[in-house]
């Protein structure tokens, strides 16, 4: 019975501290374009963006992919996501939502986008026992 109650108490501080470590942000688009060949476009409407960050492993997540290890400098998270041929770097500031997500062409100098979102803490409600 000893051994029950503690593997309770363990299996509970575990499964307790992995939720305490995972934030949810969601991101509404603000403001942003891309600049090509000299002109710019303005970015009509772009997606909501739902952001985990995993703060055991350090990572960011969305939907669609996992990102480069974040780095912290005070209330500023940054990370990036790179492809063969495109950079995407991201900025979230804590204190005020904000996040900046600037990216260029590795193969093309005269192309780079810059996008800016508001962001809310999403935190999921407890499930009721």
């Amino acid at each position: 019975m000893k051994y029950i109650i503690v593997f309770i108490l363990l299996f509970s501080a575990i499964t307790t501290r992995v939720n305490a470590q995972m934030v949810t942000y969601l991101c509404n688009f603000k403001e942003g374009g891309q600049m090509e060949g000299g002109k710019e476009y303005a970015a009509k409407k772009m997606p909501v963006l739902k952001i985990l960050l995993d703060k055991d492993k350090k990572v960011v997540k969305d939907i669609k992919r996992q990102f480069d290890p974040y780095t912290e400098e005070k209330d500023i998270m940054n990370w990036t996501h790179n492809w063969d041929a495109w950079s995407d770097k991201y900025s979230l500031n804590l204190a005020n939502g904000h996040l900046e997500m600037n990216g260029q062409n590795k193969t093309s100098a005269d192309w780079t986008k810059s996008y800016k979102y508001v962001c809310t803490k999403f935190e999921k409600k407890p499930k009721a026992s």
